[in-house]
């Protein structure tokens, strides 16, 4: 008992330093917070006189600037009022001018009335007095205005009609001799400027091996080799007593040197069996495509045509390895691009359009297709790529299987004509050439009536000159029928020939 009230006093005791504690800190803290807000009143009592004193600051602050303001506003709007006056005096002074000037104007106009009114009476008067004077005349004559007319224009015309007609004669002779002199220096600036070299024509190609055992190994066991190689390439293989040398034979130009190359890399490698020969036929066949594009984007950058389908252009490059009597096909569309170029310059035409079908008309000839001719063949090509309607009928029409329906046409057609004709442009043309102008002028000259013969446009045309006194209208036609019948029948020759019988009389007289 004695234990537990020793606790309980000591835990009084306790309680009782706590409360007083509590007391003293609750003064203290309430002594805090009375200096506190004693010290927070005078900060605000200052903050607010230092406010006041600011605000009045501003206010004398923008006092002051609305009046300098107001002064120099004062001083721009007398300025602007000065300069408007000045404005206004100036505006004043010229629609003061302006009257004095539209015053002038009137009195001008008035005075141009006056002659006008005065010009037309005289005008009136004139042509009264002209109709009198023709009455008179017409009553004197017996004969009206327009039968006087008429009579007078006939005089004149019999009085001057054979010297008209010398004048006119002679004019139009100086015209033809100045267009055929224009027409052929044209053309011989234009063959001059795009001569090319040619390669020589073949069917077949040669492909050179090391020995004659090599074509055995060629051939193959029972023939298995050369028979798998025809299979694959679509090309002919000779194979005979010729010692080091293997030939080829195919129409098909690309197929030929497909094949070729195919058997000169087989020669050299030595490994020889079918599976070998499609292998390395379908490769040499990628590289030969790749060739192709390579050959059509340069021949189409030589001559400046541009935007070519992709087709067109492999096509186009597959012309490198076909020609035609000795002449390349692709240097000949090159060629006649640029000779159908300058013609085109000259002419006044569409040079741009003349090259690209020049370029593109013998498509067709590495072309694989139905019983169609090559223009034609090439012109669906063309029209299938998006060509121009005109670019596929100068194509087409360029050996006149169609209508030529344009200019581009005429001069594709004379470009082709002037690169294949021309002497020297494919083998064997030269001695030929020369023998049939010679023929031709020999069949002419043979027939009665006949003085001179002359084969002219590189023998596509024929003129011929008879003499008038042994030779009339009627028989010149005979004539002429006659050596067409003959050349039909004796000669061969390209294209067609035009026969020209001239039956000229000349009259001449002197003046002493």
């Amino acid at each position: 008992m004695a234990i537990d009230a020793s606790i309980a006093s000591g835990i009084g005791l306790i309680a009782g330093l706590a409360v007083h504690a509590g007391y003293i800190t609750l003064i203290r803290d309430k002594k805090i917070l009375e200096s506190a807000e004693g010290k927070s009143k005078l900060i605000i009592d200052k903050a607010q006189t230092d406010a006041k004193a600011l605000n009045q600051k501003a206010e004398l602050d923008a006092r002051d600037y609305m009046l300098s303001a107001r002064k120099d506003m004062d001083k721009e709007l007398q300025g602007s009022r000065k300069e408007i006056k000045k404005l206004e005096q100036q505006v004043s002074s010229k629609e003061e001018r302006l009257e004095k000037k539209l015053e002038k104007v009137d009195r001008n106009d008035r005075e141009v009335e006056k002659l006008k009114s005065k010009l037309q009476t005289q005008t009136s008067d004139l042509e009264k007095r002209r109709q009198e004077i023709i009455s008179k005349l017409e009553q004197t004559s017996g004969l009206s205005q327009d039968d006087a007319k008429a009579e007078l224009l006939s005089q004149v015309e019999g009085d001057f009609r054979v010297d008209i007609e010398e004048k006119m004669k002679l004019v139009v002779e100086g015209v033809k001799e100045q267009a055929k002199e224009k027409a052929l220096n044209v053309m011989a600036h234009t063959i001059q400027k795009v001569s090319i070299d040619y390669q020589a024509e073949a069917l077949v190609s040669v492909v050179p091996i090391a020995n004659d055992e090599m074509k055995g190994r060629i051939i193959g066991r029972e023939g298995r080799n050369i028979r798998a190689f025809e299979q694959v390439t679509g090309i002919d293989v000779i194979i005979d007593d010729t010692p080091g040398v293997v030939v080829l034979s195919g129409f098909n130009a690309v197929r030929r040197a497909t094949a070729a190359r195919t058997l000169q890399i087989l020669v050299e490698d030595g490994r020889i069996h079918p599976a070998r020969i499609e292998e390395v036929y379908k490769k040499v066949e990628k590289e030969i495509d790749d060739e192709c594009i390579k050959a059509g984007e340069k021949a189409a950058a030589d001559v400046g045509v541009h935007r070519l389908h992709k087709n067109i252009v492999k096509t186009l490059g597959r012309l490198k390895f076909r020609t035609s009597y000795g002449q390349n096909v692709l240097e000949h569309s090159v060629e006649c691009a640029q000779i159908a170029g300058t013609l085109a310059a000259e002419i006044g035409a569409n040079a741009k359009l003349a090259k690209r079908a020049s370029l593109l008309h013998d498509l067709g000839k590495v072309i694989e297709g139905d019983e169609s001719s090559h223009a034609q063949l090439g012109a669906d090509l063309a029209k299938k790529c998006g060509e121009k309607p005109v670019i596929c009928n100068a194509i087409a029409a360029h050996h006149e299987e169609v209508d030529m329906e344009s200019p581009i046409a005429f001069l594709v057609a004379a470009s082709d004509s002037i690169s294949a004709s021309r002497r020297g442009a494919r083998r064997g043309q030269t001695e030929n050439y020369v023998e049939r102008l010679q023929n031709l002028e020999d069949i002419a000259t043979s027939c009665d009536g006949v003085s001179s013969a002359f084969a002219i446009q590189a023998g596509r045309e024929l003129r011929v000159v008879v003499n008038p006194d042994a030779v009339d209208d009627s028989k010149g036609v005979r004539i002429s029928h006659d050596i067409v019948q003959r050349i039909e029948s004796e000669l061969d020759y390209p294209g067609q020939i035009k026969v020209v019988v001239v039956r000229e009389n000349r009259f001449v007289d002197y003046a002493f």
